[in-house]
């Protein structure tokens, strides 16, 4: 879908239409694969419509591999933005899935494996993408929450994942693609007069 497209996606209940607990996953190896879940994370795929709020931009996103990652990598594209995906080896084959959908878009993907815990990888990162791309405009440092994504099964115990988010007030976890428009508003013109701000995408819980 091209940034010029648009859906209309039917209006629902925040409790509703969406997976909720309990959950039979099975555990994963960290850092974890989506392919192996069950319940597949939602990131929207099929149905972002993009409006050309990042035409001419280029993203960096750490973790984009997967989870909230990838749906703001899809958006980003849909948005009109090339992305540039970091991830960990082991997880190629997500990222070679997410790769695919920003190219879909129409727009240039590039994705890089590595360890960025290490200074000397972050830095590579950027290095990479400024010679490739020419130019750098988002970094996403992207970071996990109470989101269903493959983090989940892969570093909580099953007793915990089986009832993941059942304490928000919608009762069930959030997923990717609730997450990236909010990405997509501070990476655009819109959030221009936006600075310093802590915004909480937590499913009805206040943050501590």
């Amino acid at each position: 879908m091209k940034p010029s497209e648009t859906t209309q996606e039917e209006k629902r209940h925040p409790k509703e239409g969406r997976p909720k607990p309990p959950f039979s996953e099975l555990p994963q190896e960290f850092p974890g694969r989506e392919e192996k879940m069950k319940v597949r994370p939602d990131h929207r795929e099929q149905s972002y419509p993009g409006h050309g709020r990042l035409i001419g931009k280029t993203a960096l996103i750490t973790g984009g591999d997967s989870g909230i990652g990838r749906a703001v990598a899809i958006a980003f594209a849909r948005e009109g933005a090339d992305v540039v995906i970091s991830y960990l080896p082991e997880e190629e084959a997500d990222a070679q899935e997410t790769k695919h959908w920003i190219e879909e878009a129409g727009q240039k993907g590039m994705s890089l494996a590595g360890d960025i815990r290490e200074e000397r990888q972050c830095q590579a990162l950027v290095e990479k993408t400024l010679t490739e791309q020419g130019r750098l405009d988002i970094l996403v440092n992207n970071a996990p929450g109470p989101v269903w994504t493959p983090l989940i099964p892969s570093t909580t115990p099953p007793e915990k994942t089986k009832k993941f988010g059942a304490n928000t007030p919608y009762e069930r976890p959030g997923q990717p693609v609730e997450i990236a428009p909010l990405y997509v508003f501070l990476a655009s013109e819109e959030s221009s007069y936006v600075t310093g701000e802590v915004f909480g995408a937590t499913g009805g819980r206040s943050p501590a």
